[in-house]
């Protein structure tokens, strides 16, 4: 079985950058996908497109006019962010009745602009759904 979607927002995240110094929250959405399913078993394939934006996780100072320093303010940093995904998981409500899925994979995504190159970070996705309301 092939299903595809595309739209919709697929969620909001937040994260510390590790080493990096900085604090990021993105928005992902207006993706598409396709869903390849063998009985239970399932893969999808999604790419994607998001805003992130990223603070400094300390104090900024600048010069001031007549040479000394004092605080700035930090109002981050925007960026592009397109995403691809690859999920392998279990649907138990294909054959046992079981209201939940279970995923699990890889998702690459792009930082843009990030002293002027695409920065590219990896993040493991983990999930479980429980549906509240059958069909």
């Amino acid at each position: 079985m092939v299903g595809g979607a595309c739209g919709s927002a697929e969620g909001v995240g937040g994260v510390r950058g590790e080493g990096r110094g900085e604090g990021r929250m993105g928005v992902r959405g207006g993706g598409c996908g396709s869903r390849f399913a063998v009985g239970p078993v399932f893969a999808d394939i999604n790419l994607g497109v998001g805003y992130m934006h990223s603070w400094a996780a300390g104090v900024i100072y600048q010069r001031t006019e007549n040479g000394g320093v004092e605080k700035a303010a930090n109002l981050g940093h925007p960026h592009f962010m397109p995403n691809a995904s690859f999920r392998l998981g279990w649907d138990g409500s294909r054959r046992n009745d079981l209201p939940w899925t279970i995923h699990i994979g890889p998702e690459v995504y792009l930082q843009y602009p990030y002293n002027h190159i695409f920065l590219p970070h990896v993040a493991a996705k983990i999930g479980f759904t429980y549906k509240f309301k059958q069909r």
